[in-house]
C-alpha cells in the first residue's frame, strides 16, 4: 500500500498532496515498527518467525522509495539496515536467497518468483538510488 501511495503521489492533484504526504508519513511510522532494530522483519506482528524474504525485500523497496520522495537519510539507512541483515542471514554462499528462516530450520528452496525476483528488485532499487547519487 505504501509503495502505491508513493507512486501515486506525483500523479495526484496538487490539492491532495498534503493529505497523501500525511498518510505516507503515518504509514511509514507504522511500517517501520514491523522491523526490528537489526533490520529483520516481523512475519505478522507480533510474530517474529518465520522471517520471510518477501517481507525483507518489500522493506528495502518501500524505504528506498520513501527516501527518493523526501531525500530522507533515515529512510535510506533503514533500507540499508534491512539489506545488510538479509544478505548476512538469508543469502546462500552460492548467491541465492532463502525463502524463510525459522529458529531451528531455514527453507532454502530458491523460489525464482518469491525469493530471487523480489530480492533482485529490492537490491536493484537500492543500487539505482545509490548510483544516482541521491542522499549519500
Amino acid at each position: 500500500m505504501i509503495s502505491g501511495l508513493l507512486s501515486y503521489r506525483d500523479l495526484a492533484p496538487a490539492e491532495l498532496r498534503d493529505d497523501i504526504d500525511n498518510a505516507i508519513g503515518r504509514a511509514l511510522t507504522f511500517y517501520k515498527g514491523l522491523f526490528l532494530e537489526d533490520g529483520r522483519s516481523l512475519y505478522r506482528a507480533p510474530q517474529r518467525f518465520p522471517v520471510d524474504i518477501h517481507n525483507q525485500s518489500q522493506g528495502i523497496i518501500t524505504f528506498t522509495q520513501a527516501a527518493e520522495l523526501k531525500g530522507d537519510i533515515v529512510r535510506i539507512d533503514m533500507a540499508h539496515t534491512i539489506a545488510e541483515w538479509t544478505i548476512k542471514n538469508m543469502q546462500d554462499r552460492n548467491g541465492f536467497f532463502y525463502y524463510q528462516k525459522w529458529p531451528m530450520v531455514t527453507n532454502k528452496i530458491p523460489f525464482m518468483r518469491w525469493s530471487q525476483a523480489w530480492m533482485l528488485l529490492a537490491l536493484a532499487s537500492l543500487f539505482a538510488h545509490e548510483r544516482n547519487g541521491r542522499i549519500l
